[in-house]
C-alpha cells in the first residue's frame, strides 16, 4: 500500500487495521520523502474566529 501527502493519516491507519484483521500483519513503513504540505480552503470559504469572511489572499495581502 502506498499513500501521499493528500491522504489523511487516519485513512491509512484504518486501512492498515482492516488489513491486519484480514491477516496481513507484517507492516514496514518506508519513507521516501518528508512531506509537509498543507492544503488551504479557498479564500471564499475562509473565516476568522468571529465568523467573518477572511478577505486576505495567500501571502497576507488584502484585496479590494
Amino acid at each position: 500500500m502506498t499513500s501521499g501527502a493528500s491522504v489523511p493519516e487516519i485513512l491509512v491507519d484504518q486501512t492498515l487495521a482492516d488489513l491486519a484483521d484480514a491477516g496481513f500483519t507484517d507492516v514496514e513503513e518506508i519513507r521516501t520523502a518528508e512531506e509537509d504540505l498543507q492544503f488551504s480552503l479557498p479564500k471564499e470559504l475562509r473565516k476568522d474566529a468571529a465568523g467573518n469572511v477572511d478577505r486576505t489572499s495567500l501571502g497576507g495581502r488584502t484585496r479590494s
